[in-house]
């Protein structure tokens, strides 16, 4: 997890660097455009690299460690088992995702789930009613969840 904070770090590092390489001194038109070329060249490679180090966490995510996580965060609405059935779930609007489905939850992909777990269900034109768990979880613990509620499935789910 230390590489990935040193990759965000250096992520904004790079973008105060391009911000101030524009201030003070006038340059022809060329040396800019070349400039910004060079820092996008940059940015890309800072990007492939946090997505490098976000592939790696999120193939080691451990779902003994989300299963805790979902205990105490997820069954009030997905209940026990996944199923939608938790005591929350009866006083919502919407219906729950069902977590066990294999033919729904098998098609959505790891990035998906991370990001509804993270970003909320908004985030992904789902019901607001999905909280965003992005403020109280580190990335890691989100790719635990999302390890863990990959073995609720059924049928079981096979990454392509």
């Amino acid at each position: 997890m230390a590489i990935y904070k040193k990759l965000f770090f250096m992520f904004c590092t790079g973008l105060v660097v391009i911000a101030l390489s524009g201030c003070g001194e006038e340059r022809p038109p060329e040396q800019t455009v070349q400039k910004v070329d060079k820092a996008s060249e940059g940015v890309k490679k800072v990007e492939e690299a946090t997505e490098k180090v976000s592939k790696k966490v999120e193939e080691a995510g451990d779902p003994e460690e989300g299963k805790r996580t979902y205990a105490v965060l997820c069954t009030s609405c997905h209940g026990n088992t996944g199923k939608g059935d938790g005591p929350a779930a009866a006083a919502l609007p919407v219906k729950v995702t069902n977590l066990t489905d294999g033919k729904d939850l098998n098609a959505k992909s790891d990035q998906f789930l991370f990001r509804i777990i993270k970003e909320g269900g908004a985030s992904v034109g789902k019901s607001a009613l999905m909280a965003p768990w992005g403020g109280q979880l580190k990335d890691e613990e989100i790719w635990n969840l999302v390890s863990y509620i990959r073995t609720l499935a059924v049928p079981p789910y096979k990454p392509s």
